[in-house]
């Protein structure tokens, strides 16, 4: 099942490869990242 969010912001948990994680945490995720979307902060 998939889940959409649309929001400003928004706290979520990801898991799984360390390598994928930090392409996803330096390129952003979703699928409008290119746009500036999808940015975000370690805490």
């Amino acid at each position: 099942k998939e889940t959409w969010h649309r929001c400003v912001e928004m706290v979520f948990e990801a898991k799984g490869n360390p390598e994928l994680l930090e392409i996803g945490y330096k390129a952003g995720f979703g699928a409008k990242n290119s746009m500036g979307f999808g940015m975000v902060k370690a805490v």
